[in-house]
């Protein structure tokens, strides 16, 4: 569930916000494309969609998500072990 955040540090607080949400997500049923929609996301945390954007560059630039043209920002299928690594990376287990 995502939750609404404050001021302070927005920017890395959506950003780690938006990768545990990911990383809850079961990723591998194959009827779900996983969308993450821009407008949503910043009416369900609370911000505008500035810092979301930035979040969304970054999980990019980590290979979390893809940026498919005219269509929007989708979470990357990965691998079950490049996924944990992506929790580890968290703090988590």
């Amino acid at each position: 569930m995502i939750h609404k955040i404050g001021a302070i540090n927005l920017k890395s607080k959506v950003y780690d916000a938006l990768k545990k949400y990911i990383l809850s997500l079961n990723i591998y049923l194959k009827e779900s494309d996983f969308h993450l929609d821009e407008r949503q996301l910043s009416e369900k945390l609370g911000v505008s969609r500035t810092p979301i954007r930035e979040a969304i560059a970054k999980l990019e630039s980590e290979g979390i998500v893809i940026t498919v043209p005219r269509r929007g920002v989708f979470v990357h299928r990965k691998s079950k072990k490049r996924t944990h690594r992506y929790s580890y990376s968290l703090g988590g287990s």
